[in-house]
């Protein structure tokens, strides 16, 4: 593997969490507790053990407000202690923040919390990307609302990429999806349209810097063709 054939930008569907807290007899939201933790360490891996400039993390879609109103006020609060703990030690380790996915339905203090960290990691190195409240069909739909509004002139690829939630962020090279599920659920699907698919079946809560590591090496050499 060589510094040259490394990814720029990884995506990552973190899959699994729930089922990993059944399976260890515990309740699911152990399971997104622990996944924190897991998102957290392969981020450091990506950055500063190999290089990787661009890392997006799929944490939660806009479908998954389809789930108990218990898990979602859970998972709202596990984001909350994310934001106010785990992401401004990585802006200390020189990791810039973005948030993508409509904000709309989010509440003001998380919305709040998101504004802060984006101006605190301003100009950092690498760039943590987080999905929140994002689905890909989703993105398409305010993006083409947004260019029949404001928009002048023909609409091309350029163009459309202007008005997604992306914008300035290069197309992920290599999507990764644990958990076992051979789908992108609605992930960057736009962006990925080029992007090398690789999935696991281990649940994310089980995913280690080594098997991120393998996942790279299989990686090695895949040249996207952009149709040629």
């Amino acid at each position: 593997m060589t510094d040259t054939s490394l990814p720029c930008h990884i995506g990552i569907i973190m899959d699994g969490n729930r089922r990993w807290g059944r399976k260890k007899l515990l309740n699911e939201l152990t399971g997104h507790h622990e996944g924190l933790k897991i998102a957290e360490k392969i981020a450091r891996h990506a950055f500063f053990e190999r290089g990787i400039l661009f890392l997006t993390l799929y944490a939660f879609s806009s479908e998954n407000w389809k789930r108990s109103e218990g898990e979602v006020d859970e998972l709202m609060n596990l984001f909350r202690k994310a934001c106010d703990n785990n992401l401004p030690r990585l802006i200390e380790e020189d990791i810039r923040l973005r948030f993508i996915g409509d904000r709309m339905n989010i509440s003001a203090d998380i919305f709040e919390r998101m504004r802060k960290l984006e101006k605190e990691s301003a100009g950092k190195t690498y760039t943590l990307v987080i999905a929140l409240n994002y689905g890909g069909r989703d993105e398409l739909m305010r993006a083409f609302l947004a260019m029949h509004k404001y928009g002048r002139g023909p609409i091309d690829e350029q163009t459309i990429a202007q008005h997604l939630d992306t914008v300035g962020l290069p197309d992920p090279n290599l999507i990764i999806r644990t958990g076992g599920m051979p789908r992108l659920s609605g992930f960057l699907l736009w962006q990925a349209a080029y992007a090398n698919l690789k999935f696991t079946d281990t649940l994310w809560p089980d995913f280690t810097p080594e098997e991120f590591d393998r996942i790279l090496q299989e990686n090695d050499g895949y040249k996207q063709n952009f149709g040629n």
